[in-house]
Protein backbone atom coordinates (compact mmCIF):
# COMPACT_ATOMS: atom_id res chain seq x y z
CA UNK A 1 0.00 0.00 0.00
CA UNK A 2 1.58 3.26 -1.10
CA UNK A 3 1.32 6.85 0.07
CA UNK A 4 -1.66 8.91 -1.09
CA UNK A 5 -1.26 12.54 0.00
CA UNK A 6 2.54 12.70 0.20
CA UNK A 7 5.28 11.86 -2.28
CA UNK A 8 8.25 12.08 0.08
CA UNK A 9 8.21 9.94 3.24
CA UNK A 10 10.32 12.53 5.04
CA UNK A 11 7.60 15.13 4.50
CA UNK A 12 5.03 12.70 5.89
CA UNK A 13 6.94 11.92 9.10
CA UNK A 14 7.65 15.64 9.60
CA UNK A 15 3.93 16.40 9.24
CA UNK A 16 3.05 13.67 11.73
CA UNK A 17 5.58 14.98 14.25
CA UNK A 18 4.30 18.53 13.74
CA UNK A 19 0.77 17.33 14.52
CA UNK A 20 2.00 15.59 17.67
CA UNK A 21 4.05 18.60 18.79
CA UNK A 22 1.24 21.12 18.17
CA UNK A 23 -1.53 18.93 19.60
CA UNK A 24 0.00 16.49 22.11
CA UNK A 25 -3.47 15.68 23.43
CA UNK A 26 -4.08 13.85 20.12
CA UNK A 27 -1.03 11.60 20.59
CA UNK A 28 -0.94 8.28 22.42
CA UNK A 29 2.08 6.21 21.47
CA UNK A 30 0.56 3.15 23.15
CA UNK A 31 -2.34 2.90 20.68
CA UNK A 32 -2.39 2.86 16.89
CA UNK A 33 -5.79 4.56 16.86
CA UNK A 34 -8.17 5.20 19.74
CA UNK A 35 -11.58 6.71 19.00
CA UNK A 36 -12.42 6.82 22.71
CA UNK A 37 -9.62 9.09 23.90
CA UNK A 38 -10.32 11.73 26.53
CA UNK A 39 -9.84 14.48 23.94
CA UNK A 40 -11.25 12.66 20.91
CA UNK A 41 -9.38 10.32 18.61
CA UNK A 42 -5.71 9.79 19.41
CA UNK A 43 -2.99 8.14 17.33
CA UNK A 44 0.60 7.03 17.73
CA UNK A 45 3.26 8.25 15.29
CA UNK A 46 2.42 5.55 12.72
CA UNK A 47 -1.27 6.25 13.17
CA UNK A 48 -0.77 9.95 12.54
CA UNK A 49 1.27 9.16 9.44
CA UNK A 50 -1.57 7.02 8.09
CA UNK A 51 -4.25 9.55 9.03
CA UNK A 52 -2.43 12.52 7.48
CA UNK A 53 -1.69 10.52 4.36
CA UNK A 54 -5.39 9.80 3.88
CA UNK A 55 -5.18 6.06 4.42
CA UNK A 56 -8.49 4.32 5.06
CA UNK A 57 -8.75 2.63 8.43
CA UNK A 58 -10.29 -0.85 8.54
CA UNK A 59 -9.97 -1.16 12.32
CA UNK A 60 -7.95 0.42 15.11
CA UNK A 61 -4.80 -1.38 13.94
CA UNK A 62 -5.28 -2.19 10.27
CA UNK A 63 -5.60 -0.09 7.15
CA UNK A 64 -8.30 -1.11 4.69
CA UNK A 65 -7.28 -2.29 1.27
CA UNK A 66 -6.62 -5.45 -0.61
CA UNK A 67 -3.95 -6.60 1.85
CA UNK A 68 -5.29 -5.07 5.09
CA UNK A 69 -1.89 -3.80 6.14
CA UNK A 70 -1.10 -3.31 9.80
CA UNK A 71 -0.49 0.41 10.32
CA UNK A 72 2.94 -0.22 11.85
CA UNK A 73 4.02 -2.38 8.91
CA UNK A 74 2.71 0.22 6.47
CA UNK A 75 4.63 3.02 8.23
CA UNK A 76 7.85 0.97 8.27
CA UNK A 77 7.47 0.22 4.58
CA UNK A 78 6.87 3.90 3.79
CA UNK A 79 9.97 5.04 5.70
CA UNK A 80 12.20 2.09 4.83
CA UNK A 81 11.10 0.37 1.63
CA UNK A 82 14.24 -1.78 1.66
CA UNK A 83 14.99 -4.28 4.40
CA UNK A 84 18.30 -2.52 5.10
CA UNK A 85 16.71 -0.01 7.50
CA UNK A 86 13.43 -1.68 8.43
CA UNK A 87 14.67 -3.26 11.66
CA UNK A 88 15.86 0.11 12.91
CA UNK A 89 12.93 2.18 11.64
CA UNK A 90 10.34 0.03 13.40
CA UNK A 91 11.75 1.27 16.73
CA UNK A 92 10.07 4.62 15.95
CA UNK A 93 6.71 2.96 16.52
CA UNK A 94 7.33 1.29 19.89
CA UNK A 95 4.61 1.95 22.45
CA UNK A 96 7.08 3.01 25.15
CA UNK A 97 8.64 5.85 23.17
CA UNK A 98 8.49 9.22 24.88
CA UNK A 99 8.13 12.41 22.90
CA UNK A 100 11.86 13.08 23.30
CA UNK A 101 12.63 9.60 21.98
CA UNK A 102 10.41 10.24 18.94
CA UNK A 103 12.07 13.59 18.32
CA UNK A 104 15.51 11.98 18.41
CA UNK A 105 14.48 9.07 16.19
CA UNK A 106 12.80 11.24 13.58
CA UNK A 107 15.76 13.63 13.55
CA UNK A 108 18.10 10.69 12.99
CA UNK A 109 15.87 9.38 10.19
CA UNK A 110 15.81 12.77 8.48
CA UNK A 111 19.61 13.00 8.73
CA UNK A 112 20.13 9.41 7.53
CA UNK A 113 21.61 8.51 10.91
CA UNK A 114 21.00 5.43 13.02
CA UNK A 115 17.44 5.68 14.36
CA UNK A 116 17.88 2.91 16.89
CA UNK A 117 20.97 4.49 18.44
CA UNK A 118 19.31 7.92 18.57
CA UNK A 119 16.24 6.58 20.34
CA UNK A 120 18.30 4.59 22.82
CA UNK A 121 20.35 7.68 23.67
CA UNK A 122 17.18 9.70 24.26
CA UNK A 123 15.74 7.24 26.79
CA UNK A 124 14.91 8.90 30.11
Amino acid sequence: MSMRNFTDPKDLVVAAMAQIEMHPETWDQATWKNDAGDCGTTYCLAGWMAQLDGQEWGSDEFLAGTDWSHVGDWACNVLAPSDKWATKIDRLFDADNTLDMLRAGVKAYLNNDDVLVAIERAKP
